[in-house]
């Protein structure tokens, strides 16, 4: 394995364990049993290696989402719950791309906002222009009456209940199963989730007299 793809590697390890911010470079480059100065040489810094490791998972992600979409692309609208329910398949499936741990996907991506590497959302809409507003503009189409600023919002309601749940779903099983006697399968929690955020992502507010 090359120096560049032990450090990406040992990056990935150390953010899903301890997060961006409490991760030194060196921590990540002892782990890769590399020198700090491979890390200037290959990146340039840490926001650019930590745009590396997300690199394979959005290039999946992103695939896997126009995959999908090129399936509908006949229909002259697409449902916000077709939409729904193709990001959440998106994000599932890419999940997969860790050997170490399904949910290593799931938790960079709630680490990226909790931590506020708001690089990350330059990066995404740089390097996946085409895909991110195609999903935008649908949005707006299947949801009227939304401005973008207010849609923006929606969405990301929507992305923490979905990354929240996802990342602690053994623990909500747990407890589900231990106080309520329900313990439902991937399947079923899905698609309870999935008519939670519809709903929620199509909900209009109540106006204040």
């Amino acid at each position: 394995m090359s120096t560049k793809k032990k450090l990406i590697a040992a990056a990935e390890k150390c953010f899903y364990e301890k997060g961006f911010s409490a991760t030194s470079l060196r921590e990540i480059t002892k782990r890769a049993r590399a020198n700090v100065a491979s890390v200037n040489y290959h990146f340039g810094d840490k926001k650019q290696l930590i745009q590396a490791v997300f690199e394979r998972y959005l290039s999946a992600f992103d695939n896997n989402i126009r995959a999908r979409l090129d399936l509908i692309q006949s229909s002259e609208s697409v449902s916000a719950e077709t939409l729904i329910r193709i990001l959440l398949d998106s994000i599932l499936e890419t999940r997969k791309l860790s050997a170490s741990g399904e949910l290593i996907f799931i938790r960079l991506l709630n680490l990226a906002y909790s931590e506020q590497q708001g690089h990350l959302r330059k990066y995404v809409v740089r390097e996946y222009p085409d895909t991110f507003e195609k999903v935008v503009s649908l949005l707006q189409v299947a949801i009227p009456g939304w401005s973008r600023a207010e849609l923006f919002w929606r969405v990301h309601f929507l992305m923490g209940s979905v990354f929240f749940t996802l990342n602690s779903w053994q623990a909500l099983h747990d407890i589900s199963e231990s106080e309520f006697s329900y313990a439902p399968d991937e399947s079923r929690l899905l698609e309870e989730l999935t008519a939670f955020v519809i709903g929620g992502l199509q909900a209009h507010e109540e106006k204040i007299q």
